[in-house]
């Protein structure tokens, strides 16, 4: 086996001997080179299983030409793929998002748009207090008044209100902020829901508040 590190993450790969020379992606999108002989020190366990070979001669990588495609030797590269740096011919580049793209470099990013996307924890945040803000402000608004608090105390409660509303709206843009600055985070269904329902008890919390003030100079 070759074993071997990669050269942004720096974390270890093994690869069969006959690999040597080929390209391998790592998960965070590295592509390395398999060195012909091991470049990392096997782990404890694969050391302990593994017979020890008998001393070969070292060989030595044949000389690259970037004139030529990677994939076919006798063939003059027409175009470097953006993604590894490495020079192809024709038949070897697709067509993928405007970019032209060897094979793996295609396949690892339809892989990556293919997974699910994180969900921003504010969003999620944003979500639950403005669900929670909607029966909360209820109760610190109308339950007062039909109870026939003084117009001083429903005056307070709906400073309440518009604090809790406040509060899930300030969630809800900081989420969707989040949501969007981050392309592979997901979210934003979620921070615009719970700055929809901040926004509702913020403003009805407000005309609330508007209404008993004016009651209250006038008493």
């Amino acid at each position: 086996m070759i074993w071997f590190a990669c050269a942004r993450c720096g974390k270890r790969h093994k690869q069969p001997a006959d690999a040597a020379g080929s390209l391998v992606f790592c998960e965070c999108g590295q592509a390395n080179r398999v060195p012909w002989d091991s470049t990392a020190p096997a782990p404890r366990e694969s050391r302990e299983g593994e017979a020890r070979p008998g001393r070969r001669r070292r060989r030595e990588a044949p000389p690259r030409d970037p004139a030529y495609c990677l994939d076919h030797e006798e063939a003059p590269s027409a175009h470097t793929c953006p993604d590894c740096g490495e020079a192809f011919c024709p038949r070897c580049l697709v067509e993928f998002q405007g970019l032209r793209l060897c094979g793996p470099c295609k396949n690892f990013r339809v892989r990556k748009l293919q997974r699910l996307p994180r969900v921003a924890g504010m969003a999620i945040a944003a979500l639950v207090v403005g669900l929670l803000s909607a029966p909360i402000v209820f109760c610190t608004t109308v339950i007062p008044m039909v109870q026939h608090q003084q117009p001083g105390v429903i005056l307070g409660y709906g400073v309440v209100g518009m604090a809790i509303g406040a509060a899930a709206l300030l969630l809800g843009l900081v989420g969707l902020r989040v949501a969007e600055k981050d392309a592979g985070r997901g979210g934003r269904g979620l921070a615009m829901t719970g700055a929809a329902f901040g926004t509702a008890g913020l403003l009805w919390s407000l005309s609330l508040v508007v209404t008993m003030a004016s009651r209250f100079v006038q008493g």
